[in-house]
């Protein structure tokens, strides 16, 4: 038995890395945009192989462990422990399968009874709870992690439970318990108590008031740990060369607030402090540095602390990360990699972006010339990168640097780098998007023909007669509209991306944030503020009764028919393919019918589904359906070409 759980073990962790790089396949080696679409369709073949296997597994194998009446042997306990680490490891910061992960740590946390009472236990029991504790915590920030980019509810909920483990940690601090730890133990439990602090920094898209109640939080946190480390009681326990890497620790962490939005003048200048504080330190000792700290992010702190208080080092932090970054090595995709091609790019980015809003005449043409460049080169740099284990912390660089982009003239839009960002990371999701907007605009087309009072009440448009004025108004909405309506995505394609199994409850919790974020996202700019009614609505019921998000009201939206389409046109191309939404056989038009027909005046509008009544409209969409992929999958190959170009 303990062989062949390991065997299942292993076999499922090397499946999801396979399926992880068979959906976004590199290009090294296609010639011809023939052959890319091929390739997809052999690789979907494949993960839909994979998936039944994992599936298998799962369900025959790891779930009835995880739900056995009786107690796990300890060969049980280890070889699940093993599997949580190669789904999820804090320390090499990869996330292979991490709500799975998150499932097998809440059995664990179980079966070795983590509650025990502190005071009870031994000192034996006491360092297995604090092993347990700290993989609790690494798992806990990862998801705070995935969950803030995309669903702030959600978040919070998982930072109550997150915060209520860093308690049961400081329980083992205490100066009753502290002393019967062994020095291993001690170290561990300190750490972890000031790497804790940073699940209070796991919201990359917060601003103003949340950021500042956040920081102002974690502040304190670190300073009651800063305490701990100047108490005579402690500092006798711990070696001095501990103590100078454990406050050296807190020092990062408060230099980290200058990454942060809207937060006061005095955390700023404490952050300021800091940032220079281990600046020097690098100049004059790296190895020790380097120890703890890449040195792309003592440059990164250095310059965001400069920008934050307009410091007289400001010019010179630009000129040192720009020469930094005009030397990376763009085919570097190691985890200090990464930092130099995506971590200065986005500094660079926010910098010099606000320099140029607030004193535009401040900056080099070399360096106007970066604000136009760095995005190319992120989207460049996302689409050649392996995907791999770290596929993650990818998704996470993109959507932070979404928070901070700009769009200046003639330089990229958002609603453009959205749609490229999509084409980048995930080539099904761009396709489906480009398809629905296709579909789209075929129905909108037809409707506007057959019955075009329904679009009375669009903007500019209360009669027939102006509807039928700005036609060509209405079908350049619909289009983008549909274009844009999955951008809300971006935020959550590695949840997407997991192809490998059934997603699980937590998933489709932020799976389903998508709209709500993608309308937030949109309505931030003038090229896509226009299309958040239909993305936020796009998958609530024609007549409001189900769907989400919940409580929004799109019914009186003078959008409510491009949604109503949208939905439909959504709704047909996930039903239809083969590729991307599903790796089992795609349904028929006519099977899709049918289940429009029975939704027809609840999910559908009734308006919609009568349109695939008629000939003429139902031999266009059995053209698109055919035809459109074809063709969206040689253009994808030709964009995602011209983005691997310097």
């Amino acid at each position: 038995m303990e062989v062949e759980l390991n065997d299942q073990f292993t076999s499922y962790v090397k499946r999801m890395q396979k399926v992880r790089l068979l959906s976004t396949p590199s290009l090294d080696d296609i010639k011809e945009a023939d052959d890319y679409s091929r390739l997809l369709l052999e690789n979907f073949r494949k993960i839909g192989e994979y998936a039944l296997e994992n599936r298998r597994m799962l369900d025959e194998v790891l779930f009835p462990l995880l739900k056995l009446d009786r107690p796990l042997s300890e060969k049980e306990v280890e070889r699940l422990r093993e599997l949580s680490r190669l789904l999820v490891d804090g320390e090499m910061s990869t996330e292979i399968d991490l709500h799975l992960s998150e499932m097998i740590d809440d059995c664990l946390y179980q079966e070795e009874d983590i509650r025990l009472d502190a005071q009870n236990g031994n000192e034996e029991d006491a360092e297995v709870q604090i092993g347990l504790l700290q993989r609790r915590l690494d798992v806990a920030y990862a998801r705070l992690t995935y969950s803030g980019r995309s669903n702030p509810t959600e978040w919070k909920k998982l930072l109550d439970d997150g915060l209520a483990y860093y308690e049961e940690a400081l329980v083992f601090s205490s100066k009753s318990y502290f002393p019967r730890l062994s020095e291993e133990a001690r170290e561990s439990l300190i750490m972890m108590i000031i790497n804790g602090t940073a699940m209070l920094n796991t919201r990359p898209n917060a601003s103003g008031n949340e950021n500042l109640e956040l920081a102002t939080r974690q502040k304190d946190m670190l300073d009651s740990v800063a305490s701990v480390l100047e108490d005579p009681f402690y500092t006798g326990l711990l070696s001095e060369e501990f103590l100078e890497k454990a406050k050296f620790y807190i020092t990062i962490y408060v230099s980290a607030f200058c990454f942060l939005e809207g937060i006061s003048k005095e955390l700023y200048a404490e952050a300021y402090s800091c940032a220079f504080q281990i600046e020097e330190r690098w100049r004059q000792d790296p190895e020790f540095v380097g120890t703890v700290l890449y040195e792309s992010a003592v440059h990164q702190m250095a310059l965001y602390a400069a920008y934050r208080m307009d410091s007289p080092e400001l010019d010179r932090c630009i000129r040192e990360v720009v020469e930094y970054y005009e030397t990376r090595e763009e085919s570097d995709y190691s985890y200090v990699g990464t930092s130099l091609n995506l971590g200065y790019a986005k500094a660079l980015f926010v910098v010099l972006g606000g320099i140029h809003k607030r004193d535009p005449g401040r900056l080099s043409q070399q360096m106007e010339e970066l604000l136009y460049t760095i995005p190319r080169d992120i989207l460049g740099y996302l689409h050649r990168s392996p995907k791999r284990e770290d596929f993650a912390s990818y998704v996470n660089m993109l959507s932070s640097f979404l928070e901070y982009f700009k769009e200046l003239p003639g330089g990229f839009r958002m609603r453009n780098y959205c749609v490229y960002s999509m084409a980048a990371m995930h080539p099904p999701t761009y396709i489906h998007s480009n398809m629905v907007a296709k579909l789209c605009l075929c129905l909108t087309r037809h409707l506007l023909s057959a019955n075009p009072a329904v679009f009375c009440g669009f903007p500019g448009c209360r009669t027939v007669e102006e509807v039928l004025e700005h036609k060509d108004k209405i079908l350049d909405y619909a289009w983008h509209a549909a274009l844009y309506h999955d951008i809300g995505k971006l935020y959550v394609l590695d949840t997407i991306a997991m192809y490998g199994r059934r997603l699980l409850d937590s998933e489709y919790v932020l799976l389903r944030s998508h709209p709500d974020k993608g309308a937030e996202l949109a309505s931030r700019f003038d090229t896509t503020k226009d299309y958040a009614d239909v993305i936020r609505g796009h998958h609530i019921w024609y007549d409001g009764s189900n769907g989400y998000p919940e409580n929004i009201d799109v019914l009186h939206s003078p959008y409510k028919a491009i949604i109503d389409i949208v939905s439909v046109a959504d709704s047909l191309d996930a039903a239809t393919d083969s590729v991307g939404r599903s790796y089992r056989q795609g349904r028929t038009l006519a099977e899709f019918q049918e289940e429009l027909k029975k939704g027809a005046g609840t999910r559908y509008a009734p308006y919609v589904a009568q349109l695939f009544e008629d000939p003429a409209t139902y031999q266009d969409l059995s053209y698109l359906l055919k035809n459109g992929r074809k063709k969206l999958y040689d253009e994808t190959y030709f964009l995602l070409k011209d983005l691997l170009k310097k």
